[in-house]
């Protein structure tokens, strides 16, 4: 487990952490130690163990801040993901367009109703026979 040097409020302090997450760890004391130095830039002397809990609990609610900012954000996506889909689903709807189907065989029945009205009109009125043709 590699040990890694880091200053924090003009103090320097040896930390162990997992291979690989030196970058990690460097990040997290840069943040760390940009909070104590606005402490250490404040009128009096802090005491080390207070200076670190102040760092503390500055990065701690810049983190809740964050976090916070971050649930909107995915409350706005979520919001606009569900506009996105009723706008979608309407959309589809309004493109939608119905094509009245004939069913198989209709238009062989209709024609031979039409010619067997045609042959009763006939055979009640034999001028509208020749009429027609």
């Amino acid at each position: 487990m590699p040990n890694e040097v880091v200053s924090i409020g003009g103090r320097s302090y040896e930390v162990a952490c997992q291979p690989g997450e030196e970058q990690v760890l460097h990040a997290a004391a840069q943040r760390l130690d940009q909070a104590a130095t606005s402490l250490s830039a404040q009128p009096g002397a802090v005491p080390e163990m207070r200076m670190l809990l102040m760092s503390g609990l500055i990065v701690a609610d810049r983190i809740a801040d964050l976090e916070s900012s971050n649930a909107a954000l995915f409350d706005r996506i979520a919001e606009l993901e569900s506009q996105l889909g009723r706008s979608t689903l309407a959309a589809q709807q309004a493109n939608t367009v119905e094509v009245p189907v004939m069913p198989e065989g209709l238009e062989d029945r209709l024609r031979a109703m039409v010619e067997r009205a045609e042959a009763l009109a006939d055979q009640a009125d034999p001028e509208t026979e020749t009429a027609r043709a």
